[in-house]
């Protein structure tokens, strides 16, 4: 699945280094709620839909399919730790930035550039995970 920067985030790219903070902070808050939103997800998935015993045969291998996808996501180490994971570095890396300010800015907004491609693709892959879920929900009740 590929994305191209939207018009807003090739313009903060080239905003002063707060906004680029500010943007970091938003996906890590962003990153905090896609946990404990897969954490829930994944409970009332599994309570309601895995332990009825009339899921139809051809239901089984999508609801293995969702299951393994939100295990993933959640899971130490996982999509999610590891977008978090990137982020944190990244606002460190800020910090030596900011300590420094000298020709590592241009390095730190290429690797912004590229965390937002990063954190993007995974809000793309989440949506559509959360679609997948939902409509394998309806077709159940």
């Amino acid at each position: 699945m590929e994305t191209t920067l939207s018009p807003k985030t090739s313009y903060l790219l080239e905003a002063g280094i707060e906004i680029l903070h500010e943007e970091s902070m938003d996906w890590l808050s962003e990153i905090i709620f896609w946990h404990e939103e897969s954490s829930f997800l994944f409970t009332l998935f599994i309570k309601n839909v895995q332990n009825q015993k009339d899921v139809p045969a051809h239901a089984k291998e999508a609801l293995l399919h969702i299951e393994r996808e939100l295990l993933h996501l959640r899971r130490a180490g996982g999509e999610l730790d590891s977008l978090k994971h990137e982020v944190e570095q990244h606002e460190r890396f800020l910090g030596l930035v900011l300590d420094n300010q000298m020709s590592s800015e241009r390095n730190y907004r290429d690797e912004h550039r590229e965390l937002a491609r990063k954190f993007h693709l995974f809000e793309a892959h989440f949506k559509s995970l959360k679609k997948d879920i939902f409509s394998f929900v309806k077709t159940l009740l």
